[in-house]
């Protein structure tokens, strides 16, 4: 998981193909 995080944040994300072919990856991470 993510250090800081509080009860009730909400963390959003995209996702978008690796380029390296590992997968999707999270881009624009947001925590509010």
């Amino acid at each position: 998981g993510l250090p800081g995080l509080e009860d009730g944040q909400k963390v959003t994300f995209d996702t978008e193909p690796d380029k390296r072919g590992k997968g999707p990856k999270a881009v624009n991470l947001s925590i509010g």
